[in-house]
């Protein structure tokens, strides 16, 4: 297995809570739990930006995603189409990070980042 998707393995998001949300604020809590995770692990950022993971956990969460917009109402493309917006946005926000050693942060800055990506 492929060490990126090890890394997306790590992400827990809460499908429960997921559907007592809007589609816009699960896609925020849902980044967030990503970006957390991203926070973690700063050196798998550039590889995610390079290429598609394609990888079992990659797949199982690009498949629970396009499955909740679907769900919300979403056409099969704009489900789709969303999911990789989102996606490019967590990524994006997390590949301008500092990224030497550690996107960790300490106290209110790594709360400052989670928060803006949820926002």
């Amino acid at each position: 297995m492929h060490v990126v998707d090890v890394v997306l393995g790590k992400i827990e998001i809460d499908e429960a809570k997921l559907q007592e949300l809007s589609w816009q604020d699960a896609c925020a809590s849902a980044g967030a739990a990503i970006f957390k995770v991203l926070q973690a692990h700063p050196t798998i950022v550039p590889l995610l930006v390079s290429q598609i993971p394609v990888g079992p956990n990659a797949l199982a969460q690009r498949e629970r995603a396009v499955a909740f917009m679907l769900a919300c109402g979403f056409s099969p493309e704009l489900a789709a189409r969303a999911y990789s917006a989102v996606m490019h946005y967590v990524f994006g926000y997390a590949s301008q990070l500092p990224a030497s050693g550690s996107l960790q942060q300490s106290g209110a800055g790594a709360a400052n980042s989670t928060n803006s990506i949820a926002t």
